[in-house]
């Protein structure tokens, strides 16, 4: 699955593996700053920006973050390093790669039903990347046991997720919460619901409707 990309010039396009298109890394002799991918709302408008697979307003970005600095991101700008598949696929493996050591920090808080039974786990973290390591490699993979190979997410803001199964979707009953933490966040993110599959052994993931009309 890949993302198409939207650039405000006109470079040749690279696939990557899983689903993005080419990142320019511009900085890079700057051995102290750390790859990163975020995910994004589209009305930011960033030199470059790809749309997650099926999503309208919800897109990645790809930037250098200074670790003394983690609130501070230096996002990057088209160059002729564009053109550079190699540089491109490295920054895109970091980037994830650097998305699962902050996964790493959330411990997922679960709700449940009147029969104890798990309506969503919560990931939240005052970390400004935590909604963005929905990208990371491994997301999903600990609640596969617990929802199926086949997930909902929602990241209404930038410090907040929701996962839920997809089969026994808690949707109607999540949906006004997750549309008042959009309303209420500090940096709303999105309204969009993302599918995350696992079902044929590969991560997909892709938009599939959002709360917007509701």
């Amino acid at each position: 699955m890949y993302f198409t990309l939207l650039l405000k010039f006109h470079f040749p396009t690279f696939l990557f593996i899983f689903f993005c298109a080419p990142f320019t890394l511009l900085n890079a002799r700057s051995p102290q700053r750390e790859p990163v991918l975020i995910v994004e709302p589209s009305f930011y408008h960033r030199p470059l920006e790809c749309l997650i697979p099926g999503a309208r307003k919800t897109v990645v970005t790809a930037a250098w973050m200074d670790p003394l600095h983690p609130t501070s991101f230096f996002f990057l700008k088209p160059s002729l390093q564009t053109i550079q598949p190699s540089w491109m696929d490295s920054f895109f493996q970091k980037g994830r790669n650097s998305l699962s050591e902050h996964l790493a920090l959330l411990t997922p808080r679960f709700v449940r039903d009147e029969h104890q039974i798990i309506l969503t786990a919560i990931l939240e973290s005052n970390d400004p990347l935590a909604a963005s390591t929905i990208l990371a490699p491994n997301f999903g993979e600990e609640f596969i046991k617990i929802f199926g190979p086949q997930m909902l997410i929602a990241i209404p803001s930038a410090s907040r997720i929701y996962v839920f199964s997809k089969l026994l979707s808690a949707l109607p009953l999540l949906a006004p919460v997750i549309k008042d933490d959009y309303l209420l966040a500090t940096i709303p993110l999105s309204l969009e619901i993302f599918e995350l599959d696992f079902k044929l052994g590969e991560r997909q993931l892709h938009a599939i409707g959002s709360l917007e009309s509701l």
